[in-house]
């Protein structure tokens, strides 16, 4: 098995955007076109910059409609954080020390790697992978 990181298409944005917001994709769409190409469809920038919407007032829950309604000129124009590396350190000093471990030895092994290099990176005592990795994993021997 392997990991890869990468960005996420803009169809898979809308319907990520669609699926929270509980609307229907097409009115989904010029928002999450927007975003993509502010964010270049980095998950953790996607994610962070819909929060920061709502922060900001331009992404709010209208309770006499009950939906979601963003202002889409306002979010063209709000700026987008442009050093990516202290956006990261940041986030990742927040982080608990285990998964901050976790992602020392992931980067060590590069944008994609085998599950099982990761397995032998740390010491069993400070590291378990199956904790780490939010997800299953499945290896055949």
């Amino acid at each position: 098995m392997s990991i890869k990181i990468g960005a996420i298409a803009k169809d898979t944005v809308n319907t990520m955007l669609s699926e929270t917001l509980c609307l229907p994709p097409s009115l989904c769409s010029p928002l999450s076109s927007t975003i993509h190409n502010r964010t270049g469809g980095i998950i953790l920038f996607v994610m962070n910059f819909l929060r920061s919407l709502n922060e900001d007032g331009l992404l709010w829950f209208n309770l006499s409609t009950r939906r979601w309604e963003y202002d889409i000129v306002g979010i063209q124009q709000k700026e987008v954080s442009a050093d990516v590396v202290q956006h990261m350190s940041q986030r990742m000093t927040r982080l608990p020390m285990s998964m901050q471990f976790g992602l020392k030895l992931c980067s060590c092994l590069g944008a994609s790697f085998d599950v099982n290099a990761l397995r032998k990176g740390g010491p069993a005592n400070e590291f378990d992978v199956e904790e780490f990795l939010p997800f299953s994993v499945e290896v055949s021997s």
